[in-house]
């Protein structure tokens, strides 16, 4: 697709001090290399994050509520009244709610559809694209999904965000020795790790 055509990418991900703001800061990136490209970003969310709607609103993004049970019938018909209200060229889907049945409706909405996922747990995929960015990302774990369903897997398709791409890039030497056997490790209430002094190397 060329710049000039590039149209609006909807997202629909959820954030809350209860769940966090991972789904939502995550594809945060697609929507900032969206953006990058020419098009327009939007999200749809429920409310109870308003801190991440000012940040989004700050990057240029439109937020748009949606006043129903995440992963709902009404969730995923509301979504796909906003898609057709924003001209969406696709439909980014990042939550743990979003079912099997939630992609269905969505696809057959006439929507591209890209999910973002960890675990591999729906009954069935319907999405155009499937984004696991774990390094241990699997193809297996995906046998069900549509014919026409791609996977992008692994940490080439990591998600980052432009302050990280920013981030200059440092060479770190190797180390001479690597350790073999860590030993009886112990951690600290402070978080620190301290590996006991029995620790072995091989060269």
């Amino acid at each position: 697709m060329t710049r000039d055509r590039l149209g609006t990418l909807l997202v629909r991900a959820d954030g809350s001090p209860q769940i966090g703001i991972g789904h939502v800061m995550r594809c945060l990136a697609l929507a900032q290399a969206w953006q990058d490209e020419g098009g327009g970003a939007a999200y749809a969310m429920v409310p109870g994050a308003s801190n991440l709607e000012s940040r989004l609103a700050a990057e240029g993004i439109d937020v748009l509520l949606i006043d129903a049970e995440p992963g709902s019938e009404a969730d995923s018909a509301e979504t796909c009244r906003i898609a057709s209200l924003v001209k969406a060229d696709w439909l980014v889907m990042d939550g743990y709610r979003f079912d099997a049945d939630y992609q269905r409706t969505v696809k057959r909405a006439g929507l591209r559809l890209l999910v973002v996922d960890d675990c591999a747990d729906a009954e069935h995929y319907w999405a155009d694209l499937i984004l696991n960015q774990d390094i241990l990302a699997e193809e297996k774990v995906y046998g069900r999904r549509e014919p026409y369903t791609r996977v992008l897997l692994g940490p080439l398709y990591v998600l980052l965000r432009r302050e990280f791409l920013s981030w200059p890039r440092r060479e770190r030497p190797a180390p001479d020795v690597a350790p073999q056997d860590l030993g009886d490790a112990r951690w600290s209430r402070s978080g620190r790790y301290h590996p006991q002094s029995d620790r072995r190397f091989v060269r």
